[in-house]
């Protein structure tokens, strides 16, 4: 599977977080696969969640009936997309506006955080990418050493979900601790196909030298 596009942003902050997905090429059947009443309503509700306007909401709906990719889904106009970063010191949310109004918005929120003197401790936190078409998360617990290696303790709940089909879901814990070699790394991949595109999405965390950086990979 070739690489096509690669962006990074390094940031200081208390965790890391890699939301990743490599597109496939097509598969032989690409017969188009029926937008059900049930999947418009809940793409419709995704983009409503995340301030899309009506005029967008219609245009990308009517793009999935049609068969057409969303920009989103075009790997070529990634450098095109707007990016917007929002942290917070126990959040993060990165999200890419592409021309047509679809985008990839990559987060870790929720859970709890404690600290005390050389550490911060993770609990519950929920890593996502949503793309409103598709979508992935899981939760994980890590820990922030300074001074010291930084580890993921665990991750569960998975949860995936695509417009179409979905299947190959695994959660692994990769890499339980950083060490000289890089950070610490845990990975959901999951193949969806709605009979527009097919891709195996990645979303990964990834823990280790007391900062944080997201990137997308196509």
């Amino acid at each position: 599977m070739k690489i096509k596009k690669f962006i990074s942003v390094l940031l200081t902050g208390a965790f890391l977080l890699t939301s990743a997905s490599i597109s496939s090429a097509a598969p032989a059947n690409t017969d188009k696969i029926p937008l059900t009443p049930q999947d418009e309503q809940r793409i419709i509700q995704n983009m409503k969640e995340s301030g899309v306007d009506d005029a967008t909401q219609k245009k990308l709906i009517g793009k999935l009936k049609n068969g057409e990719k969303w920009d989103s889904m075009k790997p070529e106009l990634l450098e095109q997309a707007k990016k917007e970063v929002n942290i917070t010191p126990t959040s993060r949310e990165t999200k890419y506006t592409f021309p047509d109004g679809s985008a990839i918005i990559q987060s870790i929120s929720g859970g709890t955080v404690s600290c005390g003197t050389g550490y911060c401790v993770y609990t519950n936190m929920k890593v996502s990418e949503q793309r409103w078409y598709v979508g992935g998360s899981f939760k994980a617990d890590f820990t922030i050493l300074n001074g010291s290696n930084d580890y993921i303790s665990k991750v569960y709940d998975a949860s995936i979900w695509s417009f179409g089909t979905v299947s190959s879901d695994t959660l692994t814990l990769d890499k339980s601790q950083e060490d000289l070699s890089g950070p610490a790394q845990a990975t959901l991949r999951w193949v969806g196909y709605n009979g527009v595109t097919s891709a195996t999405f990645i979303l990964r965390l990834k823990v280790g030298g007391n900062n944080y950086w997201d990137e997308a990979n196509y």
